[in-house]
Formats: C-alpha cells, sequence, structure tokens
C-alpha cells in the first residue's frame, strides 16, 4: 500500500497518507541498515500510526527491523478444536547463542535460531495452529551457558495460547524446558477385560432365580416363625401352656407287683394285733391297753 526511503542525513520528518478498508489487516516494517534503530544512538528519531486520527503504535528503539501489526488481524485463525500458540522471543546481545523448539510429544512443531548478534535487542516472533489436547513443551538453548538475561541484555521469552500468557523466562544457565500444559499419560488398556462384573464368591450350581434377602442357613421346609430351641421329634401341634403338675393318667403303664420302695408315710407305732380293718386314718396316741 505505501512504502518510503532511504532517505536524507538530517532531521526531517516524513509523512505519508492511504485510505483503506476498515477490515484491512494492516502490517509495517521498518528497517534500519546501521542495526541501531532511528532512536537513541543518533538522534531522537520516532514513527507513528496514526489511523483515523488515533495513535495506534509509536516507536523507534529497535535493532535491524521491526514489524508493527495494526488492526484485528485473524489470519491465522484456527479451528475450532485447535488452540493458537505464539513464541516471543527477545534475545540478548548475543543472539547466535539461543535457539528454541517448541514438541508436541516428540515431535517438533516450531523452531528458530540462532538469531543475530547486535548491541540492540531484537524481538522474534512465530505462530502455530495445534490441538487442544495437544501436550506442549518448550525447550530454549543457550550455548554460552548464561541464558538470555541479564548479564549482556534483558532478554526473555513468553508462551501464549489463545491469546493468554502461559509461561515468561530468560533467566537460566544452558537450557530451560517448559511444560505449557498438564499433560497427564494415559493408563493402559486391561488385556483381557470380563464380559460380566465378577462375582465375590461364586456358587457351582447358582440359584435360577435371586432371593431378594440372604438367608444364613436356609432350610428346605421353613417354618412360618423360628423356634429358640427345636426337639429331636417336634409335636405335630404346639400346646398354649405348659402344665405344672403332671396329670393323673400317666403315660406308662402300671406294674402288677408293688414298688420295692417304702411309702413316704409310715405308721409311727404299729400294733401287736392288727385290726381285721383298717381305719379310715391313723390314731395320734395308741390306746394303753391294746385289745387282746
Amino acid at each position: 500500500l505505501l512504502q518510503d526511503g532511504p532517505f536524507g542525513n538530517n532531521f526531517q520528518l516524513y509523512t505519508k497518507e492511504v485510505c483503506v478498508s476498515k477490515s484491512a489487516c494492516l502490517s509495517m516494517t521498518i528497517a534500519d541498515f546501521g542495526w541501531n534503530g532511528i532512536c537513541c544512538s543518533y538522534g531522537d528519531g520516532y514513527y507513528r500510526i496514526i489511523v483515523d486520527g488515533m495513535v495506534q503504535k509509536y516507536g523507534g528503539d529497535f535493532g535491524r527491523t521491526e514489524t508493527t501489526q495494526i488492526g484485528d488481524c485473524n489470519l491465522n485463525a484456527c479451528a475450532s478444536d485447535e488452540s493458537m500458540v505464539r513464541v516471543e522471543l527477545l534475545t540478548d546481545r548475543y543472539g547466535s547463542e539461543t535457539t528454541w523448539e517448541l514438541k508436541n510429544g516428540d515431535n517438533v512443531l516450531l523452531q528458530d535460531g540462532p538469531f543475530a548478534d547486535n548491541f540492540v535487542q531484537q524481538l522474534y516472533t512465530k505462530e502455530i495452529c495445534v490441538s487442544k489436547s495437544a501436550c506442549l513443551s518448550m525447550m530454549i538453548v543457550d550455548t554460552y551457558g548464561d541464558g538470555i538475561c541479564c548479564e549482556v541484555g534483558k532478554g526473555s521469552y513468553k508462551i501464549f495460547v489463545d491469546g493468554v500468557l502461559q509461561k515468561s523466562g530468560g533467566e537460566f544457565q544452558s537450557s530451560e524446558t517448559t511444560q505449557i500444559r498438564d499433560c497427564q499419560p494415559t493408563t493402559g488398556p486391561v488385556p483381557f477385560p470380563t464380559a460380566l462384573p465378577v462375582t465375590a464368591a461364586p456358587v457351582s450350581n447358582p440359584t435360577s432365580a435371586p432371593t431378594s434377602t440372604l438367608t444364613n442357613n436356609p432350610t428346605s421346609n421353613p417354618t412360618s416363625t423360628l423356634t429358640n430351641n427345636p426337639t429331636s421329634n417336634p409335636t405335630s401341634a404346639s400346646t398354649s401352656t405348659l402344665t405344672s403338675n403332671p396329670t393323673s393318667n400317666p403315660t406308662s403303664h402300671p406294674t402288677s407287683a408293688p414298688t420295692s420302695m417304702l411309702t413316704n408315710n409310715s405308721t409311727r407305732n404299729p400294733t401287736s394285733s392288727p385290726t381285721s380293718t383298717p381305719t379310715s386314718k391313723l390314731t395320734n396316741n395308741p390306746p394303753s391297753n391294746p385289745p387282746s
């Protein structure tokens, strides 16, 4: 759209204008072949980019070149299942010592460097679309072993994912590796998964239909109610109450002979001549002269 220069060796202001579409994606690159920008070694030079009267960018302190993007340029839009990853590297004065690479697992996605040595630090940018599930890591290397900050310049690196800063650094020694996402390894598949749930203690002959609740010791013909102490020969029907006194008709048959044991109530004083007919009850005091 526009270009200008080289210019004369004097402190002069140069201006150019152009009309562009409001949706245009604009960028401007300024170069200085003396590698010291336009400020501030040999004067306070600067550049300004103005859109519809509003200053969009102002600068002048750079090294070899500087590129400025103007407007909302979405040329590198990613798919819905992807993320935009941007790596920015600001070198120290010895850019030739620095390299970096961005990986997804073991696959290298982006890399850059070595860069140019200069006394004015230079910003380098690279972008790429990656899967949202990608496991990303970046390794930056400095061959001298003093990092990119802060002995010979305040160099730094920044990693953005979808415009959000994920990591920044620069103060390291020979190398530094940064994990950008929390990548967790997946567990391996089961070699022989079971088709059905495993029972804790399977039986050899399972029942055809499961019971609703487990019984401790099931019987073949369970009673309606449990007895406390079952007998070996249970009665056909239980009595309502126990008899406290034995019945007058015992179950065992009487013997034909008297028992050998003494009766409980023996005569206290037997007579020498018993009467032919026994009295109905014992006399407490026998007569002093019994009949002859």
